[in-house]
């Protein structure tokens, strides 16, 4: 690997355990100068620092929210550095924990506060069963969410033991997984096998698991089927109402891809390979940065995509697959933005913020932003 490649290489994993670097230099002024990615022990606290808390918002805290999902009722959301779940009633903002204990990592199966994950990064809900499934990340494992019951357990993947290999439960082996959606029919769990750069399948009912794309260890930008495709640290999954298409952040790729459930077969609909210029908006709009989260609108005419390092909500139409940027009337609330989530119950795209440790809410289609729960982040005041 030349020097360049290992430099490029080293960033993406910083960027994939937590830490989002700028992948350019910020425009001048920074807006964000004051606010802080991860607590320093040589700045002052913040409101906006990780924590934790249950309770109303906006005096609930999180520690790096990832990725979102919804009942049409709750959003929930995987805390990865409290290395827990939580719950946010939509109505009210009301934050709760709904499996694991706050700043407690480990590996147990158990009901609510008594079990244990190690940073959580995905999370997917199947309301034909009422669970939620979780990539528990730092454990390397697929786990389960009873609804009803708050029973957690482990579905797929040996906890601590990461690797490749496809195989039914505790056989089967993963990366550092990170995105997770289930298919329509409540039958399969997509995941993003982000450090093995492949896509995985999981049967629900068997636990059994195999790759759908991508060869796991071979990192790379390549489209094609199966394993002849290659990924760069893919993050985020959506699905179409069919389930006939995946769509991912290939995020180390800068791309966003599609994949057909039933072939494998993987084509780039934006980003570096292949791109085609008159298919954006504006030329500054072609590059992303690390596009981590990603949904579909009700009608899957509309992708939508958080674009981390670029701190902006990206729009696809589908059909034209022309892209265009939010404009948002309180720009400053978003700061690398992670998890995105449209929720066709409340018309809502909800996004996890990590510079605030916050949980953003945008009414569609108007893109007026507010806070759901955690610190309010006000914009700063202009300089006189």
């Amino acid at each position: 690997m030349t020097l360049s490649g290992r430099i490029l290489f080293s960033i993406t994993l910083v960027i994939l355990n937590g830490i989002i670097l700028a992948a350019e230099s910020p425009p001048s002024p920074n807006p964000y100068s004051g606010l802080r990615v991860f607590p320093l022990v040589d700045q002052t606290p913040t409101p906006y620092d990780c924590g934790y808390l249950d309770g109303p918002s906006p005096s609930a805290r999180f520690c790096n929210p990832v990725h979102l999902a919804s009942d049409g009722t709750s959003l929930y959301v995987a805390d990865a550095y409290n290395h827990v779940i939580r719950k946010i009633v939509i109505a009210t903002g009301l934050v709760t924990t709904v499996a694991g204990s706050g700043g407690n990592f480990g590996e147990i199966d158990d009901k609510g506060a008594s079990a244990r994950f190690r940073t959580p990064q995905g999370i997917t809900t199947d309301l034909k069963s009422r669970s939620l499934y979780v990539t528990d990340t730092g454990n390397h494992t697929i786990r389960s969410i009873s609804l009803t019951t708050g029973e957690v357990k482990t579905i797929a993947g040996s906890s601590g033991k990461f690797g490749f290999a496809d195989g039914s439960g505790p056989s089967s082996r993963f990366n550092d997984p990170e995105g997770i959606i289930a298919d329509p029919s409540g039958a399969f769990l997509y995941v993003a096998d982000t450090s093995n750069h492949a896509i995985r399948k999981i049967d629900i009912a068997s636990h059994s698991v195999t790759t759908l794309a991508g060869q796991p260890g071979f990192l790379g930008f390549v489209d094609g089927s199966g394993s002849t495709a290659r990924f760069d640290h893919p993050a985020g999954v959506a699905i179409d109402r069919s389930g006939t298409f995946l769509y991912i952040t290939d995020s180390s790729n800068q791309a966003i891809r599609k994949i057909s459930t039933a072939s494998g077969e993987v084509t780039t609909i934006a980003g570096p390979a292949g791109r085609s210029e008159r298919l954006f908006e504006k030329p500054e709009e072609i590059a992303l940065g690390f596009p981590r989260g990603i949904t579909l609108y009700q009608n899957d005419s509309l992708l939508f995509v958080s674009d981390t390092a670029n701190h902006a909500i990206r729009q696809m139409d589908l059909a034209t697959r022309k892209i265009s940027t939010w404009n948002i009337p309180q720009a400053p609330h978003l700061a690398l933005p992670q998890g995105i989530l449209y929720d066709g119950t409340n018309n809502f795209l909800f996004i996890s913020n990590k510079a605030t440790n916050s949980i953003l809410k945008m009414a569609f289609p108007s893109g007026m932003l507010t806070t759901l729960a955690g610190p309010d982040f006000q914009p700063p005041s202009p300089k006189k």
